[in-house]
């Protein structure tokens, strides 16, 4: 190596060896100030960094691979995304100018048959209106002819040129008379010569039309109790499969050994409250493990009773409710904390549900009455949850034997032995349906397909279409319980 000089400005020597402590060049001048310290020649030192930047480099020109083939990727996924979007374009393009050119040719076919019958009536009103004019005509020429003139007296042929003409007037007014009995009816009906419209129909067809919309693949998330697999149930195909996963390493069990779950995925993960944390399965991961969060508690440790529920807000926050208790916690999924509500009913025996802007409780209490009753879910950190007007009241008597739905702003309740619609609908009737201890089974409404999946302990999936009042059933690849988890989503990681 070339001699540099010591840093040191009163220092003019040679530079020789290098201070790791101090991390400073040294010259013989100095170094009496570095004795005891770990020294390491100029030359040595230099090859050391030499080797480390050719390992820096490496692993340089590794990161710098690995961004571009996550940049390739991601150019590889849009691009997927991208033939998706032009494919739903292009079919959206096609069924909207197929019903636009069936509207076209059924407009022409109408405006055809309408054209015929105003022709019709046309061309009988000019007729008819000519006929007229020409009695008008004639009319007028018999009078003038009939007419005589007071001034100037006859001769006796004048006189009988007139008799005869007048009876000529005679017998063809009689003839006009004749004809116009025969054609009594040769005034035309202008009120109803022209059909009316059925635009009744249009209501149907603005229905149809309405059911066109954009959805996403649903599938089923299905974690059996006591299990280390997991089923995916794919709704559209109709299909599913089982995946090998790690069991919920839950610390202590919830009462009844029931977890705290809610019915979808929420950023692609699956949720599940404990009583001291909250587990977390995220479903984009290539190798599948429970995440363990524990709480943060600023004010509130939430207390969780018997039989309790979770839902998703769609924004930030979980609602938890428990049975036999008023009181709501919220969970926040950016802070980690809780905190709770006050709700100005008790809850026994209830199911919730989540339109756009509500809680919708479905409830009865030890009496077997049963009510629906709304809440307004907060808004602004406005945690005072106020009961609204109740929805349309549950038949009663009820018990709790029965599973209930929200769908398509209705509540689908099944009992033992009738589906019903609020207010007192009813439905078809699962087939050969094992209706002991419904209260265990779960009820879910996808859009997608808009229908009401069934799911029963040891019992196949059973699906209810809406529109066709009429069931089907699958059978799973494996029985489930009533402990299991499941978890809507509309994405499929892992099919």
């Amino acid at each position: 190596m070339d001699n540099i000089n010591c840093t040191k400005v009163t220092h003019k020597e040679d530079i020789y060896v290098y201070c790791n402590d101090c991390n400073a060049s040294v010259c013989r001048s100095c170094f009496k100030n570095h004795r005891r310290h770990d020294m390491l020649d100029n030359d040595t030192l230099y090859n050391e960094k030499v080797e480390k930047a050719n390992g820096a480099i490496k692993s340089i020109e590794n990161q710098v691979n690995n961004i571009d083939s996550r940049i390739k990727q991601n150019s590889r996924n849009f691009q997927l995304v991208e033939n998706s979007y032009q494919q739903v374009k292009e079919k959206i393009e096609r069924v909207c100018q197929e019903l636009v050119d069936s509207i076209h040719v059924k407009k022409v076919e109408l405006t055809k048959e309408l054209d015929s019958y105003y022709n019709d009536i046309s061309g009988s009103h000019k007729s008819l209106q000519k006929d007229l004019e020409k009695d008008i005509e004639t009319f007028q020429k018999m009078s003038k002819d009939i007419q005589v003139n007071k001034e100037s007296m006859p001769n006796d042929i004048q006189k009988v040129d007139y008799i005869i003409l007048f009876n000529n007037y005679l017998n063809t007014m009689q003839k006009k008379r004749e004809i116009e009995d025969r054609n009594f009816n040769q005034n035309l009906d202008y009120s109803g010569s022209i059909p009316l419209f059925n635009d009744k129909a249009t209501t149907k067809i603005i229905n149809k039309i309405q059911l066109l919309y954009l959805y996403e693949n649903s599938y089923f998330y299905i974690i059996k109790h006591k299990s280390d697999y997991m089923e995916i149930y794919d709704i559209s195909g109709s299909k599913s499969h089982l995946i090998k996963i790690p069991p919920i390493p839950i610390e202590n069990p919830i009462p009844m050994e029931n977890p705290i779950q809610c019915s979808c995925t929420v950023n692609n993960c699956i949720y599940i409250f404990s009583t001291q944390n909250l587990y977390t399965l995220n479903l984009q991961e290539e190798k599948l493990n429970w995440i363990r969060t524990e709480y943060k508690y600023s004010r509130v440790k939430p207390q969780f009773n018997n039989q309790p529920t979770a839902i998703f807000n769609g924004a930030d926050k979980f609602y938890l409710f428990s049975k036999g208790s008023y009181i709501c916690f919220t969970f926040d999924i950016n802070t980690n904390q809780f905190d709770q509500l006050h709700m100005q009913r008790t809850f026994t025996h209830f199911r919730l549900f989540l339109d756009s802007e509500n809680i919708i409780c479905v409830m009865h209490d030890n009496h077997h009455t049963g009510s629906t009753a709304m809440y307004k879910y907060p808004k602004n950190g406005d945690f005072n949850l106020s009961l609204t007007t109740p929805l349309r009241s549950l038949p009663k008597p009820l018990s709790s034997n029965i599973s209930v739905c929200y769908a398509v702003d209705s509540i689908y309740y099944l009992t033992p032995n009738q589906f019903l619609k609020l207010p007192n609908q009813p439905l078809s009737y699962p087939p050969d349906f094992d209706s002991n201890n419904l209260q265990e089974s779960r009820m879910y409404y996808q859009k997608s397909v808009n229908s009401i999946y069934l799911f029963k302990s040891l019992s196949p999936l059973l699906i209810y279409n809406i529109s066709n009042n009429s069931w089907s059933k699958v059978g799973l690849q494996s029985p489930i319980d009533q402990y299991c988890v499941i978890a809507s989503s509309s994405t499929g990681y892992h099919f």
